[in-house]
């Protein structure tokens, strides 16, 4: 084994763990597996019922089903028709005095020839060819005895023993998961002492987790993540062509698919390797042909390709016609007429694209590695994914995403018409899961603004406001654009947290009180004052859209306003938690509720506690509620810059840094979920855009500067596409004047170089030639020129150039 390949490994997997915002998505293994080990018995008397039940789960199971993998459920049919023969196969396959090959061999033949009976018996049904493989026996025998078993999958162990030197021996799939039991018991040995272990024992048992004695289960998921989000190596890109002459891609862009034909072989997972693969192909489609390709497209298909991998859509050998990213393993699907090896993909785009070079011939190619050739320093998939998105896409840039993911706050740089703004929504979009840029608007996880040297940190973050309340004013507290934005994230984020008992709970009594509210109005039109409890003076005289308008005492001017979260999240904590949580006591709610005045707040809790009762509305537990999904929050900030940072931002400078701590805020908000703190959680993501020739603004501080990661964003030559023109002979006239001898040496030839932006006409704008050259000219004149002649009056752009002053050439242009 390569000692400090796995060490490296591990201790990724260990940093990654315990993190809420961690990369890994499989710790719903541990929820439904405590859910099934707790109903798993096999020594009770009625076995079948056991099994169906077991099974039953609250969160994913894709452990045991997927589109077309569901062995339980197949099981279930033969326990149906075959209940004693199928009860003996299971009994024989936990018979520890037995060899354990012999033992699986025989279970998955028992399975084999009664599929056979199954499927003449029910022909309409979808009945799966692989029902029984070493992936479901290895469950089976992981539930019957964990502390000697482990869930098993060829493909992950086989590519983790690869990459680690462990000499994984080809064989038949079944003695390979005797041979991985051997490597699993290899990294116990070497795991076992670490103080990572004690840490991941405690949080099963805290959380009510499975308990995983054995460490069975964390080393699986260690070797699965290595390999499904492995960090070492680089994502892969794929040249792909969906049928001869692309004939399929219409249905597969539809269907958000790829695949492979060659269904003569059946589902890829019966393989254990390329040669067995290859050997298959010869039986059933014959010939003296070499196979060699053949066996390189469905191995890789199943075996090297990885979710997150990138496709690139050919037709022919000189026309791309779009690309996307891998969205799932791969799947054998029986029901499809042909192409039954597939993978789910995220088609991102779609056109026709013609080439210069041409392009390989085969139906599935890696060319992560080929180089572009036309001497620029890019890969060959650079070359042709700028193709398709005009040298501005994601996956040129996505080192700019990770890096963004990584820091959570970055900012891009460069001169003026770079489309650092562009940049940035494309990130954004990017990081939502958005198909367009166009998509952003009303979208409530992003929001975009722009600094200028006025800004205050009570325009961005927290500040005092004044409301009119009838013949009175009222000052209070409230978040700004930062605050307010950081307040929605959070929330999602601690909503991500929770369970769905706990969801659900929030949601039946929002809706209830929403109805209590309805009734308060009714009573306030007909007897324009509700009394909140008898014998006592405090009346609701009005509701708001947050908050009921409350009179403590008989002056009509003394009211105070008790916003709806408080009485909501007194409720809950009175009457739905599992530890009451009293209205003094309750940290959800706000300051006011929690002092002098709590009587108050523990009336009105009362009293639509009495209304519930009044109408019969009592909770009941639903398996409706789904565990809510943590998701990301994208600000951009335009010209950052231009505002000073260190007094817009404040106390926040350590919130940037230290992501989900308190920080104390000059400003308490009762309406805020931090209330007097604030909080800038890990799913907030902030993109800054900087103009580096500006020097009319100050700079940034180091204290800032570290909090940030900077991105260059550089002018670059482009080309015409299906959107723009693109003004090659200006910008590269204007290129040329930022030289070594006519830029001032005060200053970096790529902080103040034009960009491309100023060249690009869409073509939409441009209907015909005459059209094209006139823009053109137009932002030539009113829009270069101006900024090159600000450039020469800042002394930025100095000296002769083509036997001129600078200043009478730009103005010859």
């Amino acid at each position: 084994m390569n000692q400090e390949l796995f060490q490296k490994k591990w201790n990724q997997y260990k940093e990654e763990f315990f993190k809420d915002s961690s990369i890994y998505d499989e710790k719903y293994k541990w929820n439904v597996l405590k859910q099934v080990s707790d109903k798993w018995n096999w020594n009770v008397d009625d076995k079948i019922t056991m099994f169906k039940e077991a099974f039953e789960v609250k969160g994913r199971n894709n452990l045991w089903t997927s589109i077309n993998y569901y062995p339980t459920t197949m099981a279930t049919w033969f326990f149906n028709d075959f209940p004693d023969e199928t009860l003996a196969a299971f009994e024989n396959l936990f018979d520890e005095e037995a060899d354990l090959l012999t033992r699986l061999n025989d279970f998955k033949k028992y399975f084999d020839n009664q599929l056979t009976l199954l499927q003449a018996k029910y022909p309409d049904k979808k009945l799966n060819y692989h029902s029984q493989d070493i992936r479901s026996m290895s469950l089976y025998l992981f539930l019957q005895n964990p502390s000697k078993y482990s869930l098993f999958k060829f493909s992950f162990v086989k590519i983790f023993a690869e990459q680690l030197g462990m000499g994984f021996v080809k064989k038949g799939q079944n003695h390979n998961y005797i041979i991985y039991l051997e490597i699993l018991n290899q990294i116990k040995e070497i795991i076992i002492s670490d103080p990572f272990i004690q840490q991941y024992r405690q949080n099963n048992t805290e959380n009510n987790l499975y308990t995983d004695e054995s460490l069975h289960l964390l080393i699986q998921d260690f070797m699965y993540c290595s390999v499904t989000y492995n960090h070492t190596s680089k994502k892969r890109y794929w040249l792909y062509s969906p049928g001869e002459s692309a004939y399929k891609w219409d249905e597969f862009y539809d269907l958000g698919i790829m695949a492979l034909g060659w269904d003569e072989l059946q589902d890829l997972n019966s393989y254990s390797n390329g040669d067995e693969i290859n050997k298959a192909l010869y039986d059933a489609y014959g010939g003296n042909v070499n196979k060699f390709n053949a066996t390189i497209a469905n191995d890789e298909f199943i075996n090297s390709m990885s979710i997150g991998d990138i496709i690139i859509v050919k037709k022919g050998r000189k026309q791309l016609v779009g690309f996307g990213e891998v969205g799932s393993d791969y799947y054998y699907d029986a029901d499809r007429e042909d192409y039954k090896h597939v993978r789910k993909v995220e088609w991102k785009k779609k056109g026709e694209w013609n080439i210069d070079q041409h392009m390989v011939v085969k139906t599935l190619t890696d060319i992560t590695g080929y180089d572009s050739g036309l001497d620029d320093g890019k890969k060959y998939y650079e070359y042709l994914l700028s193709m398709m998105n005009n040298n501005s896409t994601k996956y040129e840039n996505e080192h700019i995403v990770n890096l963004l993911r990584y820091k959570r706050q970055i900012i891009l740089q460069g001169p003026p018409g770079t489309g650092k703004t562009r940049e940035a929504k494309l990130i954004a979009k990017e990081m939502l899961g958005l198909k367009s840029t166009d998509d952003l608007k009303n979208n409530e996880q992003f929001k975009i603004i722009q600094f200028h040297p006025s800004y205050t940190y009570e325009d961005f973050v927290r500040g005092i406001v004044a409301e009119s309340k009838g013949d009175k004013i009222e000052y209070k507290n409230d978040n700004k654009i930062l605050g307010e934005f950081a307040d929605a994230a959070f929330k999602n984020y601690l909503d991500s947290k929770k369970i769905p008992e706990q969801i659900s709970k929030e949601n039946w009594v929002n809706t209830q009180y929403i109805k209590f509210k309805e009734s308060i109005q009714k009573e306030i039109e007909t007897d324009n004052e509700v009394l909140i409890k008898e014998g006592t003076k405090p009346k609701i005289t009005f509701v708001e859209d947050d908050s009921l308008r409350v009179n403590r005492y008989s002056n009509e001017n003394d009211s105070v306003l008790v916003k709806d979260s408080d009485i909501i999240n007194g409720y809950i904590g009175l009457y739905l938690s599992e530890m009451t949580s009293k209205i003094r006591d309750n940290e959800l709610l706000s300051k006011s509720a929690r002092s002098g005045m709590y009587y108050l707040y523990q009336n009105l809790v009362e009293k639509f506690k009495k209304y519930l009762d009044e109408n019969n509305l009592q909770y009941s537990v639903t398996n409706e509620t789904e565990r809510i999904e943590k998701k990301p929050y994208i600000l951009i900030i335009d010209e950052i810059n231009r505002a000073n940072l260190s007094s817009v931002l404040g106390e926040l400078i350590y919130a940037l840094e230290y992501r989900g701590e308190e920080v104390e805020s000059m400003y308490s908000v009762d309406d805020s979920l931090t209330k007097n703190k604030l909080i800038l959680p890990p799913n907030l993501y902030i993109i800054g855009t900087m103009n580096t020739a500006d020097r009319s603004v100050g700079h940034i501080d180091y204290a800032i500067r570290r909090r940030f990661a900077f991105v260059d964003v550089m002018p670059e030559k482009l080309q015409d596409n299906d959107e723009i023109y693109f003004n090659t002979n200006d910008f590269t006239k204007i290129s040329a004047l930022f030289n070594k001898i006519n830029v001032s040496k005060e200053f970096e030839i790529d902080a103040v170089q034009i960009g491309h932006s100023y060249f690009i006409v869409k073509k939409e704008d441009a209907i015909d030639e005459v059209k094209r050259n006139e823009l053109f000219k137009m932002k030539m004149d009113y829009e270069v020129k101006p900024i090159l002649l600000e450039y020469v009056r800042d002394g930025i752009l100095i000296g002769i150039y083509e036997e001129k002053p600078i200043k009478d050439y730009i103005k010859s242009l």
